[in-house]
């Protein structure tokens, strides 16, 4: 196993437990953290569909109940489009 891969699942496991105990904006710091980090961290798309499951309400959209989801879908995409870029001209 690599490094990046425990990296993976340690920080699986402390975010999720943060999410679980009431500490989201700790969780969410840290996740943002990992994205740019790690490479393709599709967890960060799992921990949108748990905040929402947990604490989400539908206030933003009317009747739309999984709005960090969808807020974590458009952060994932755009970092991982900035990171593209960032590596692309960073070569040059």
């Amino acid at each position: 196993m690599q490094i990046n891969s425990y990296i993976r699942l340690i920080s699986f496991v402390v975010i999720s437990s943060l999410i679980v105990f009431g500490h989201v904006w700790i969780s969410i710091f840290l996740s943002l953290c990992l994205l740019f980090y790690i490479n393709n961290y599709y967890e960060f798309i799992l921990f949108g569909l748990f905040i929402d499951s947990m604490y989400g309400s539908n206030i933003l959209f009317d009747g739309f109940k999984y709005n960090t989801l969808l807020l974590s879908v458009i952060i994932f995409i755009i970092v991982f489009y900035l990171k593209r870029v960032i590596i692309k001209y960073g070569n040059n």
